[in-house]
């Protein structure tokens, strides 16, 4: 199971790569490679805002990405130089040319990303590649597939589960990630059934792995439409996500994408990110410490030692009444607060 941004971020990549094919129409494999190559550059850029080449702040425009795919242009005739030997003179200075006009090609070619939201996108292809020799009409078919299949799967529902956000009660645009079940379509069981089975502790990995999904939808959605976001989102996770020191490698391969990085943060007890930090580490995610003060006696050794852990934040999930006024209004020396979110149950 792949993380849905990703899904779609490789479709694009391959539905892109065949157009570039059908423009060169020659060394098929060679241009499909190398195409790749651009447009997972254009989405690094456009969407990660990762820049390989540019090494200031500039923002994406066309300026930006001219000079990203100069460099990558540069990056693979450097790489093609091993096969100056192995490719006869005459191919190899074909491929070489081959490479230069892929990069302008693609200058163009990502320009279909403006478009997939339009009507009359089939007229807006015909003017993308009107100064290219091209079989127009299998680009508008292979275009065309694109978007039908990438519609529907921005589009995905399912008949049980929704998303929720619940606001952090002291902290304006965050929000604690929840799966909820949908009760309307599970009407005809027992409620208390219900709550039996979907709150199963077996069942935690699985109920990650699906709110985990939905949530990268969710981003995908926002992203692609080119919304703002200014919202930070926080998962709650557990010991669970561990068996015998190695972080569940399902849910790492679900969380392995950078537009999901810049907005997520996972909320994990103290004392698993103490014992797993080098682990949770390699996750390159910010991390929050969840930590219930209802059963701590000696609160301030508990904060120095949450501060040692020097993570971005610290949740307190649960606190005794007498407690929680000094709580509610502790600063750490940077200014921060404790998040606040009692969870049920």
């Amino acid at each position: 199971m792949d993380n849905l941004i990703n899904v779609y971020m490789n479709y694009m990549v391959k539905s892109y790569s065949r157009i570039a094919v059908v423009f060169f129409k020659e060394e098929q494999y060679f241009i499909e490679k190398n195409a790749a190559r651009f447009i997972e550059t254009y989405i690094d850029n456009c969407y990660y805002g990762i820049k390989h080449t540019v090494k200031d702040n500039s923002l994406f425009g066309i300026g930006v990405i001219e000079k990203e795919f100069d460099g990558l242009l540069e990056e693979l005739l450097d790489d093609y130089k091993d096969y100056e030997l192995v490719d006869d003179n005459q191919l190899y200075k074909k491929k070489v040319k081959m490479l230069h006009d892929l990069r302008d090609f693609s200058l163009d070619l990502i320009k279909l990303d403006k478009i997939r939201f339009n009507g009359n996108w089939e007229e807006d292809v015909k003017l993308i590649f009107v100064k290219y020799d091209i079989d127009i009409n299998k680009v508008i078919k292979i275009f065309g597939n694109y978007l039908e299949r990438t519609n529907k799967f921005i589009s995905m529902n399912d008949d049980f589960y929704t998303l929720t956000l619940d606001r952090i009660d002291n902290r304006e645009k965050s929000y604690m990630l929840k799966l909820n079940d949908k009760i309307d379509v599970l009407r005809k069981y027992k409620r208390f059934m219900i709550d039996e089975v979907f709150n199963d502790d077996r069942l935690d990995l699985d109920r990650w792995k699906i709110l985990i999904q939905k949530f990268s939808l969710m981003m995908l959605n926002d992203m692609i439409r080119d919304k703002k976001i200014d919202r930070t989102y926080y998962l709650s996770l557990d010991k669970d996500v561990f068996k015998r020191g190695v972080f569940n490698e399902d849910i790492k391969h679900l969380l392995d994408n950078p537009f999901i990085r810049q907005h997520l943060c996972l909320v994990l007890p103290f004392d698993i990110i103490h014992s797993y930090r080098d682990r949770l580490d390699d996750l390159s995610y910010e991390l929050c410490i969840k930590v219930d003060f209802s059963f701590i006696s000696d609160i301030g050794a508990k904060i120095d030692a949450c501060n040692k852990l020097h993570c971005k934040e610290t949740l307190m999930s649960g606190w005794k009444e007498r407690d929680f006024e000094y709580l509610k209004g502790y600063r750490f020396l940077d200014g921060r607060s404790l998040l606040i979110y009692k969870e049920e149950g």
